[in-house]
């Protein structure tokens, strides 16, 4: 298990600025990829130029909860495959064309994002940089749950989901 509890991420506001005059996005503030059983708890997130929070390919059992996210460049919440398209079998393309079937669950290969829980967390202010960011974004991943979230002040959408199941 792994805990981020307490973490404070404030860039500066002119920092931010700067990006968004030359349009340039980078990870988010915290990546989380090919792990399992952790936890983001009671976080702030400021004046980030990317997305804050972003769980990728192969992530298990994952907990974002209580967090504040206010002044973002990008997404708040990210969670789903990363740079990769699912066909209707199933059948998951990354960028070099090699081609995945997606399977989920305690006894298989988790390919996708599985049993994330997005909970209680405070998102306002997203997409100051790329404009099509969105609150929280779910895209192939399975058994999502997302609840009492409080979104403002988003450019976009506030949530957006599309692949997966559950």
């Amino acid at each position: 298990n792994i805990n981020f509890s307490g973490l404070v991420e404030d860039k500066n506001k002119e920092e931010l600025e700067e990006v968004n005059s030359l349009n340039v996005i980078k990870d988010s503030a915290v990546n989380v990829e090919s792990a399992s059983n952790i936890t983001i708890d009671s976080c702030e997130f400021y004046n980030v130029n990317s997305s804050a929070i972003a769980i990728k390919d192969y992530t298990y059992n994952t907990k974002v909860q209580n967090n504040k996210i206010n002044n973002i460049g990008c997404s708040g919440i990210l969670i789903g495959v990363k740079n990769n398209t699912v066909d209707d079998q199933r059948n998951l393309t990354d960028d070099f064309n090699n081609v995945y079937t997606l399977k989920t669950g305690d006894d298989g290969i988790n390919r996708i994002p599985c049993k994330i829980n997005v909970t209680d967390n405070w998102i306002n202010d997203i997409g100051k940089v790329e404009n099509m960011s969105v609150g929280i974004g779910v895209q192939s991943a399975n058994s999502v749950n997302l609840n009492n979230n409080t979104i403002e002040n988003i450019q976009y959408v506030g949530v957006l989901t599309r692949g997966g199941s559950d």
